[in-house]
């Protein structure tokens, strides 16, 4: 009787520390799912500001020799973007190198359940 109810015991610990590693994990599915949308909504954000500041930049070469209010505009339009272009890029990059890593949450978890299988198992063969 004893050890049909350990057995019970251990079975059910068992399940509910697979639901929750499936939790954690689904969790960390949908955070990778919206920082990699996250990261090339940038992308394409900090391209196209990019872009539009070269052809900006280019129309300021051409204009210059124009009237002089419209190359102060020029120049404000085409630093402006190229920052934002920057900026975006740059944020970009810190999420894809600097951030923490994918699933980091789960691998941790699974490393401490070998490390506690790996002591239970020195302990029963003792």
């Amino acid at each position: 009787m004893k050890l049909l109810r350990s057995l019970s015991l251990a079975g059910s610990a068992l399940a509910r520390s697979l639901e929750t590693r499936l939790r954690l994990f689904s969790a960390e599915l949908e955070y990778e799912r919206l920082r990699i949308a996250r990261w090339m909504t940038l992308c394409v954000v900090g391209s196209a500001a990019l872009g539009t500041g070269l052809i900006t930049g280019t129309a300021l070469i051409v204009y210059s020799v124009g009237v002089e209010h419209r190359v102060l505009v020029l120049v404000i339009a085409t630093a402006a973007l190229l920052l934002a272009g920057i900026v975006c890029i740059a944020v970009a990059l810190h999420l894809a190198i600097g951030g923490r890593a994918p699933f980091e949450g789960s691998t941790n978890v699974l490393k401490e359940d070998c490390k506690c299988l790996a002591s239970l198992n020195k302990d029963g063969s003792s």
